[in-house]
């Protein structure tokens, strides 16, 4: 009785751990989707769907410089984003996702890439105002920067006092096409926005005015992302109509993108909690466009709100776009 015992026992054991690894319900990890890419400093931050995410252990990320060629890849585990760092300044790279589990791996995800910042400014220079050597600033006051960001100035105006924060880029002239992009911190929501340009110089009153806006605006009732084309006789003149934002939490960072690819121009905003895209407005140049001339594109960031909450501004940096 003793000799059955031992030999059937460890059958039945043998059996049931096989079928502990290999259940019936065990399945093959879905593929991500939605693989989204966004560059910035020295680093590019991925985010992607997995519509089974119960069923996955975690994903693989291969990456490299060419399309096609991933010399780097990266294990990731209980997240749908990573940020890629200690890349190369303006270098564009090329990723593909796949998830895992105990069966084996998904198939393959679409292949998406990202350029990194060629310019890129964290304001850590200094406290007191706008590096003079770095930034030009509005006429008549002095952006303040403090704890590393850039705080905002109080100025009277004609419908009454605002804060305000202006700093326009000296060292980069991008003449050719470009995405500009800053970080703001919007608070308790005022009237007012925040956003980045391409326009002339400001020294150059004739073209002062000439160029492009893409801001978000707080109406007093809701967040709208705007893309202007202004001139010297309509500051504000809106080619697009307002795209409305979904409501933002009070002291939540955005981040505001102006991408002018030949004569297409698009503006967009991303949450920076998950970076998911909040939205985008496109417009195309006309043939008579107010935009700045090639001997005299500049670029910058601005924040302007009524009230006593102050917009933060941190992370100004310019990239290629193509």
């Amino acid at each position: 009785m003793k000799k059955i015992i031992f030999f059937v026992v460890p059958v039945f054991i043998i059996f049931y751990w096989q079928r502990a690894i290999t259940p019936e319900s065990a399945r093959q990890p879905s593929i991500p989707m939605d693989v989204n890419a966004v560059g910035e400093n020295k680093s590019i931050v991925l985010t992607w769907i997995d519509s089974d995410w119960s069923n996955t252990d975690g994903y693989v990320l291969y990456y490299g410089t060419e399309s096609g060629k991933y010399t780097d890849s990266l294990i990731v585990r209980d997240s749908l984003l990573v940020r890629v760092s200690g890349l190369h300044d303006d270098t564009r790279y090329f990723f593909k996702v796949r998830s895992f589990n105990k069966v084996g791996l998904s198939p393959i995800s679409q292949e998406v890439s990202a350029q990194t910042y060629y310019v890129f400014e964290d304001f850590n220079q200094h406290n007191g105002t706008l590096d003079p050597n770095k930034w030009q600033p509005e006429i008549g006051y002095l952006t303040p920067v403090s704890n590393k960001q850039v705080d905002a100035a109080e100025i009277e105006q004609y419908l009454g006092r605002i804060k305000k924060s202006y700093g326009q880029y000296k060292l980069a002239n991008p003449t050719d096409d470009v995405i500009i992009e800053c970080q703001f911190k919007i608070g308790y929501p005022n009237v007012g926005g925040a956003g980045v340009m391409l326009r002339a110089e400001k020294v150059h009153a004739k073209r002062y005015y000439s160029g492009y806006t893409a801001y978000i605006f707080w109406t007093g009732e809701q967040w709208e992302l705007r893309l202007e084309e202004s001139n010297r006789d309509i500051c504000a003149m809106q080619p697009p109509k307002p795209l409305e934002l979904a409501p933002l939490k009070p002291n939540s960072w955005v981040k505001v993108s102006l991408e002018k690819q030949g004569n297409l121009l698009t503006a967009r905003v991303f949450d920076l909690a998950d970076y998911s895209l909040l939205g985008m407005v496109q417009h195309k140049e006309k043939k008579r466009s107010k935009r700045p001339q090639r001997d005299d594109g500049y670029c910058g960031f601005y924040t302007c709100q009524y009230g006593g909450n102050t917009i933060i501004a941190d992370n100004f940096g310019l990239k290629r776009s193509n």
